[in-house]
C-alpha cells in the first residue's frame, strides 16, 4: 500500500508543476482551464460594451473583431488544457498543455493589446 502511494506522488512530482495547492502540484493545465472561461468571458462582455459604444466607427469594428479572435483563442486554450487534463500518454498531455500556455498567452497580449487601443481612442 506504501509503494502505491509513493507512485503516485512520484507521478504528481514528474509534472510540469507551476504551483501547489494543498501540498499538490499545479499543472499549467490546471490554470489555463480555470482562467481561459473567466478570459472568453470578459471578452464577450467588452464585445457587448462596445455595441453600447459605437460612435467609436471604425475602431470600434476592429476592436469588436479583435476581442472575438481573443475569445475564440481562449476558448481554444481551454480546449487544449481540458485534453491535456484528460489525456494518457505523457506525451500527449505535455504537447496539449504546451499548446494550451502558449495560445493563453498570446490572447493574453492581444486582449491587453486591444485595452491600450480601446483606451487612446476613448482617450482622443
Amino acid at each position: 500500500m506504501a509503494q502505491q502511494d509513493s507512485k503516485g506522488s512520484d507521478e504528481r512530482s514528474v509534472s510540469n508543476a507551476v504551483g501547489t495547492s494543498e501540498g499538490t502540484p499545479l499543472r499549467t493545465a490546471e490554470h489555463v482551464f480555470t482562467n481561459s472561461p473567466h478570459m472568453v468571458a470578459l471578452c464577450l462582455t467588452v464585445i457587448g460594451l462596445m455595441k453600447v459604444y459605437a460612435k467609436l466607427a471604425q475602431v470600434s469594428m476592429i476592436a469588436d473583431e479583435l476581442l472575438a479572435v481573443a475569445a475564440s483563442a481562449f476558448l481554444a486554450a481551454t480546449v487544449c488544457s481540458y485534453f491535456s487534463l484528460r489525456a494518457h500518454k505523457e506525451r500527449h498531455r505535455h504537447l496539449a498543455e504546451r499548446i494550451a500556455d502558449i495560445t493563453f498567452l498570446a490572447a493574453l497580449i492581444l486582449t491587453a493589446a486591444i485595452t491600450i487601443m480601446i483606451t487612446v481612442q476613448l482617450e482622443g
